[in-house]
């Protein structure tokens, strides 16, 4: 067939050639140590910091199939230290542990519950024991001690990832801790993450499609590995067996199938030799013939009906191709025809003429197999699920047959395009990048010809994807209302294990401590240099910031007035996602803008109100011309009025099905009573009686506000100036916003929340105490006391809660700063934990805050990371503009970390137990509780507070 081009695509073709992909540091450095590591190295020196991550070539694929969860196991147990870090005596610790290994192997061979609860108790016998010579979290602190940012892991299918982002200066301790985390990692505390993992599965269960999304995956994998929950099945976690754990490790957590993949400020050359060094010890190992596990083809329609969701949920699966595959780069391309960011494709159709709620499409890919599946709600009221899937069958018939114009496949190139560079732009993005390459097998310059390969793309290719991968054999499951039996963990009946040496060191540690690290100076913001600003109109102030890495410009008209001002702009900003102008319907305006590689959204905020568009540098004049066509000429239309009804039925029924959510609600109640969002929000009556000329009107009344203009590109500063003013028309007498902060609620006594929810398995617990309005010196004890008591995995309320006494997934504390100085800071705390934990969990959250323990040797520890912690919180170059605008608003004049640095020099803990016993000591507790607790317990709350029990209408308001 004949390629024909239309003038556009002609243009659209030529500007792929004309412009340079990307300025930025391209560079990766793959090699292979003899032990057979993988090393990928990306220099970047635009900030003092590197992000650095272990990758092993193993998930839950590779779990045995009598102990699924074990890679995710695998992964709590390497933040527990080794036979070197973690301990005051291994010699001593390991006759426990290994005697406690042996224990879980009988316990897994064990059916009579009698005997299982006898090796349970012993089993926490010797975990107390064992604990006497334990050093908890010491991992966790070490890296702390390094200024690390963002400590955290990860398990899929096919991996297993630890990461986090440090200091430049901190690489040699950074290499030589992990190295040491992957040599001899410990099974230490075993008992006390074992019931962590209890918890993060119970917070799985809450949540309201967690079921359906395990089902649907379980049908569409079959007997695949990937049909397992990653985090294994109840069962198996109930039964833990720490000799397959070992015989995992062993097997999979070699050199030979490892990556170590860094991106930031160093240099190659210089670097290598150490990480030859030091990385260089790690074993290697054969690793076993990992089968492929086939998939047999769908034959057909395959179906299946369930009742898992609180609204209907349709999932129609394919399969497709692994991510090293020649079809893969094609089948993204179709994809984008079919539902894309710019709202254009072919099945975002169905949603903008209100023919279905709302469509998505969810792409998983692997090393051996690849799979597209397409996620449809039904209309609310009056539509079947039948009706629903023959749209989206017509959609794909459409791709199928090559019902799309060149100019909207020329369009989503543009898109991806854009999308791939943005994904350049940071360490983190590049690090995710060459995991995927390391897992999959491909290489970055495969990766990089991919962006300019993709223009090749044609219709044909297009047509042959879709009727080759979206034809007619694939699974269609249907998920009606429904509420699926809740798979629960009981509480174990053993004692919490505590250790002893929360403040000593190990000899690891002691000698970490004592290396000598070059002193890297701190780098602050530079007002009127980083970023420049200066007003652009009267009541609009421009801040601008160089793009030093690509093409792409972003700009975000930031209006100072917000939901405060008016609850209807939520209502707007969605509104105005989803209309046109008066000279081009929706489709039509936001084809224009994809033409041009635009993309345009309205969002609001409680204070703010913004715009954001984005688009390539050589295109900002028409992109700004069509931006205020609809700035200046939106068209209303009343049919998208209909989703606003929808969305918010929807929205309330899952809402009634989430604790977490239900939970949040009360919580803000209790904190701001009326002015909390959950009273604020546009209920179901206001929303049908919600009408085209009041949504413009109120659009209209925002635009009136001042605003900050926020830019990241490369056109010249005063070639900027010109563009915007011609391009855009700005309010002459704009009104001057505030931002407004609502008064905290006050207790002059203990009080508790309580919202009793029979459908809840864990407990959602908040704790809340009012201090006082901080100076900015007192601001800086704040940080330090947040770094302390509850903002990391080395604080009091993280150790206390989760790692010793395993009342809780997630656990934190810090004190909140206001806006304004003037306004009271307050202390807020979270946990959520199994309901029959609820009566502990709360107990010892409010023995933490009300009776701060003070432990003085952590001090230098602190200090070390609020120091260092000064380069790794650099913000992005795409974040600078709307820092410095927030910092200005505020009345500061220069960057404000820089007064805080000089401060943090000088801290002693006595300041930190003084804020403290200004701020929190001795002021009223108050506490919110929603969930499914026994009569019981219910009744010991009083020993808390004040209770008010509180129903579902009272605080959130539908």
């Amino acid at each position: 067939m004949k390629k024909r081009f239309s003038p556009l695509t002609l243009l659209l073709a030529a500007l792929f050639v004309s412009h340079s992909l990307f300025c930025g540091p391209l560079d990766v450095r793959k090699f292979t140590l003899k032990n057979g590591l993988t090393v990928y190295l990306n220099e970047d020196h635009s900030k003092p910091e590197i992000y650095g991550s272990v990758v092993v070539k193993a998930g839950s694929r590779n779990d045995p199939e009598d102990a699924t969860g074990i890679a995710h196991y695998f992964e709590h147990i390497m933040f527990k230290g080794t036979d070197l870090i973690g301990t005051i005596n291994w010699k001593a610790e390991k006759l426990y542990l290994d005697s406690i290994s042996m224990l879980y192997d009988k316990l897994f061979l064990t059916t009579e519950e009698d005997k299982r609860t006898d090796i349970q108790r012993e089993i926490n016998r010797l975990s107390l024991k064992a604990a006497a010579f334990a050093i908890p979290n010491e991992v966790a602190d070490m890296l702390r001690d390094i200024g690390s940012e963002g400590l955290n892991a990860s398990t899929s299918f096919e991996q297993t990832r630890y990461y986090n982002s440090f200091p430049a200066n901190q690489l040699e301790k950074w290499m030589d801790i992990y190295v040491e985390r992957f040599r001899n990692p410990v099974f230490r505390l075993f008992q006390s993450e074992l019931e962590t993992v209890y918890e993060e599965k119970n917070l799985y269960s809450d949540r309201p499609v967690q079921a359906m999304i395990e089902d649907f995956l379980q049908t569409f994998y079959k007997d695949h590995p990937f049909s397992k929950p990653v985090i294994g099945t109840t069962e198996h976690l109930k039964n833990p067996r720490l000799s397959k754990m070992m015989e995992f490790y062993q097997t999979w957590y070699v050199a030979n199938n490892m990556a170590l993949i860094l991106s930031g400020d160093f240099k190659s050359d210089d670097i290598i030799p150490m990480i030859e060094e030091k990385f260089g010890i790690l074993r290697s190992a054969p690793l076993p013939e990992l089968t492929r596990n086939e998939l047999a083809s769908f034959k057909g329609r395959e179906f299946k009906q369930v009742r898992l969701t609180p609204i209907q949920i349709g999932l129609m699966g394919f399969r497709t191709v692994e991510a090293s595959h020649a079809d893969q780069l094609a089948f993204e391309i179709a994809s984008k025809l079919l539902i894309n960011s710019g709202g254009t494709g072919i099945l975002n159709k169905l949603v903008m003429d209100n023919k279905l709620m709302t469509i998505q499409a969810i792409p998983l890919q692997a090393s051996d197999h690849g799979s597209y599946i397409v996620l449809f709600m039904p209309k609310v009221i009056g539509q079947s699920f039948s009706s629903a899937e023959t749209l989206v069958n017509e959609g794909l018939s459409k791709l199928r047959r090559g019902e799309f114009s060149d100019e909207l496949l020329q369009a989503v190139k543009l898109e991806f395009r854009k999308e791939a560079m943005r994904e350049l732009e940071t360490t983190s993005s590049r690090t995710n990048i060459l995991t995927e390459l390391f897992i999959t097998g491909k290489q970055w310059h495969d990766h990089l010809k991919d962006i300019e390969r993709a223009e090749e793309i044609s219709k044909e290719d297009v047509m042959r994807i879709a009727n080759t991968y979206l034809g007619s054999d694939h699974l269609v499951y249907q998920s009606k209302m429904g509420f699926p039996k809740k798979d629960k963990l009981q509480k174990p009946d053993w004692k919490p294990v505590l250790p002893q040496n929360t403040e000593k060191k190990s000899e690891f540690n002691q000698l970490l401590s004592a290396k000598g690290t070059p002193f890297l100076a701190p780098k602050f913001i530079r007002f009127g240099q980083d970023v420049r600003f200066e007003p652009l109109a009267p009541g609009y102030e421009l801040y601008y910031t160089q793009n030093p890495y690509n093409e792409i410009f972003t700009l975000t008209i930031d209006i100072n007035a917000g939901e405060f001002k008016d609850r209807l702009l939520p209502s707007v900003a969605g509104y105005m996602n989803l209309v046109g102008t008066v000279e081009k319907p929706f489709l039509k305006f936001r084809q224009e803008l994809q033409n041009l590689g635009s993309t345009l959204s309205f969002t609001s905020g409680e204070n703010n109100f913004t715009i954001s568009i984005e688009g390539f540098e050589h295109n900002l004049a028409p992109t700004l011309k069509l931006l205020n066509e609809i700035l200046t000429q939106p068209a209303k239309d009343d049919k998208q009025l209909q989703k606003f009804v929808q969305s918010i039925q929807a929205n309330n029924r899952t809402r009634r099905n989430d604790p977490a959510a239900i939970a949040d609600g009360l919580n803000q109640f209790a904190l701001f009573g009326e002015n909390a969002a959950s009273r604020r929000n546009i209920t179901l009556a206001e929303a049908k009686k919600l009408e085209s000329n009041q949504l413009l009107a109120a659009f209209k009344g925002v635009l009136k506000y001042n605003a900050n203009l926020l830019y990241t590109g490369n056109t010249l500063l005063a070639d900027l100036r010109k563009i915007l003013m011609e391009n855009l028309t700005f309010n002459q007498s704009p009104l001057k916003g505030e931002f407004f902060e609502p008064a905290l609620n006050s207790f002059d006594s203990k009080t508790i929340y309580v919202h009793q929810n029979p459908k809840a398995r864990q407990s959602n617990l908040y704790f809340y105490v009012k201090a006082n309005s901080l100076s900015e010196d007192e601001k800086v004890l704040a940080y330090a006391f947040n770094e302390y008591f509850g903002g990391s995995m080395s604080s009091l309320v993280f150790q206390e809660i989760r790692e010793f006494r395993s009342l809780a997934y997630t656990a934190r504390a810090t004190m909140r700063i206001p806006f304004h100085m003037e306004n009271p800071a307050y202390l807020t705390g979270y946990i959520n934990t199994q309901s029959d934990k609820t009566i502990d969990a709360i107990d010892a959250m409010s023995n933490l805050i009300l009776n701060m323990p003070q432990k003085p040797d952590r001090m230098q520890s602190i200090l070390n990371d609020l120091l260092q912690s000064i380069h790794t919180s650099q913000p992005g170059f795409r974040q600078l503009n709307t820092t410095v605008a927030r910092w200005r608003m505020q009345g500061y004049e220069n960057d404000p970390r820089e007064h805080r640095y000089a401060l943090y020099k000088n801290l002693t803990f006595d300041d930190i137990v003084n804020f403290y016993s200004k701020q929190i000591k001795d002021k009223p507790l108050q506490i919110s509780v929603s969930g499914n607790l026994p009569e019981k317990d219910r009744n010991k709350l009083s020993a808390y507070g004040r209770v008010v029990e509180m129903k579902f209408d009272q605080f959130i308001k539908e």
